[in-house]
């Protein structure tokens, strides 16, 4: 409704500047002729100003207002100009000086039209030309991303379909055409291919023909990521796929097709399986270990404890992930342990640390925690494994041992009988203040030496000595008295 009041007034507006054109043109030639009538006196050219008029009007606005322009001009010089005035022009003279102007009138404005004409089929022709010029740019540009799009599509891994409104294949890459056994995927249809395939969902169930991604995506469906599970006909074998697909749309928003993109992650599926198989071994035979058992990130947080280590701390299964282990170690260990952790992070190594954690029922225990670094195939850690072995036994022991090297120091320090300690090779290694004072030799003097060698036994005693020196040595006897 609005178009067409817009449309139909253009050419009246047009029509109308035209026409003022030349009636402007006249105007200002009268103009002209007055004023330059004034500075040169009565003998200026009748028309000298009204040629230029009429050749303006008719090269700018055209034929007819070129006429009017020269009609315009033989009335003002004829009512104005000429003598004696009013329109009746007396002199022969005149008349045939207003007959020529009429007459070149016409003729400028036969020229400028022809003109005009010619330089607007010129301009015609240019812009033709331009257009034909563009056209072929643009064919060309399309041409080369259609071989652009053509190559890169060819060149997917992936399979790559396109299915019309119709339900037919009009577009397979070399991949889909190379997995089915197809020589062309051209007007293929979709439901046909479908229906003549094996193929199952991802838990193993048949999928019917219209769950088919490219008809779901032909009706409006948008399909991301999409596991199915195909019997390749090339080789038999059932081949895991994640495929995806999507309606096409103009640029109306209307569906002209649709695009599938299916990609074969059968080796990723092997992986993944075997993968979790080496985990499920893994926590089995961590759960028979005696040991607490863990496993870590790369950046230090645990993923998973063993059984061992919710039966000890009493946490339910499925806590003390991340750092919260921290919460059941000692004070006076925590930093300790923390900074050997961090360092052999930072370095890539063997962790291996003592510490003390604390059970459900409050005690602590001593436990020596070690870590080993897992490295992929770039060198970097992927994962840590490590345990927590009971060594409070060990600890108590050593406590024990050392309380009982205390006293036997104590005692062998302060026994009123000189106390002599020598090895399997009878050599001194301990020699006792009494012994200093009974036998006359510092300790200095005694140790890294024989007791044979050592001048303290009398001559008659030493047949014995060597023979109790000798049933020592066979092993056979742990003490003698003589």
């Amino acid at each position: 409704m609005d178009e067409q009041p817009r449309s139909s007034a253009s050419p009246k507006r047009e029509w109308a500047l035209r026409y003022a054109l030349a009636v402007a043109a006249v105007a200002v030639g009268s103009a002209l002729r007055l004023e330059f009538t004034r500075w040169v006196g009565p003998g200026l050219p009748t028309y000298v100003t009204f040629y230029p008029a009429v050749m303006t009007a008719a090269l700018l606005a055209g034929f007819w207002p070129g006429l009017l322009a020269t009609a315009l001009s033989g009335l003002t010089t004829a009512y104005w100009i000429l003598a004696p005035a009013g329109l009746a022009i007396h002199s022969p003279v005149d008349r045939l000086g207003l007959a020529i102007f009429t007459g070149m009138g016409l003729f400028m404005s036969v020229v400028a039209e022809l003109y005009r004409r010619d330089r607007d089929k010129a301009a015609a022709y240019d812009r033709e030309a331009a257009l034909r010029e563009g056209q072929a740019r643009l064919l060309s540009a399309v041409t080369v991303e259609k071989e652009k799009l053509a190559c890169l599509i060819s060149s997917i891994a992936d399979e790559v379909w396109f299915a019309d409104t119709s339900r037919k294949f009009t577009l397979a890459n070399p991949s889909a055409v190379r997995e089915f056994g197809l020589k062309s995927a051209e007007d293929f249809d979709v439901e046909k291919l479908a229906a003549s395939l094996e193929v199952l969902r991802a838990d193993g169930s048949p999928r019917p023909v219209e769950e088919a991604p490219p008809l779901r995506a032909l009706a409006g469906e948008v399909i991301r990521g999409e596991e199915e599970i195909i019997r390749s006909p090339g080789t038999g074998q059932l081949q895991y796929r994640q495929v995806s697909a999507s309606p096409v749309r103009d640029a109306e928003g209307r569906i002209i097709g649709s695009v599938s993109i299916a990609r074969d992650v059968t080796d990723r599926r092997r992986a993944e399986d075997a993968l979790r198989q080496s985990e499920e071994r893994f926590r089995s035979l961590a759960e028979a270990l005696p040991q607490i058992v863990w496993t870590a990130d790369p950046e230090g947080g645990v993923e998973w404890f063993n059984r061992r280590w919710h039966e000890f701390t009493g946490e339910p299964e499925g806590a003390g992930k991340g750092w919260s282990w921290g919460n059941f170690m000692h004070k006076d260990d925590l930093a300790r342990s923390l900074e050997n952790w961090a360092s052999a992070r930072r370095e890539g190594s063997l962790y291996e640390n003592e510490s003390r954690l604390r059970g459900r029922l409050g005690e602590y225990r001593w436990f020596l925690v070690r870590a080993w670094p897992l490295r992929g195939s770039d060198g970097c850690v992927i994962r840590w494994f490590g345990s927590c072995t009971d060594i409070q036994g060990m600890k108590a022991a050593e406590a024990a041992l050392r309380e009982s090297e205390q006293r036997l120091k104590f005692h062998f320090e302060n026994s009123p009988l000189a106390v002599i300690e020598w090895n399997a090779d009878f050599v001194v290694t301990q020699w006792s203040s009494e012994a200093e004072r009974m036998f006359g030799w510092k300790k200095g003097e005694t140790l890294g030496k024989r007791i044979d060698g050592l001048r303290m036994i009398y001559d008659e005693d030493i047949p014995i000595v060597s023979r109790t020196m000798e049933r020592l040595a066979s092993g056979k006897e742990l003490a003698i008295v003589s």
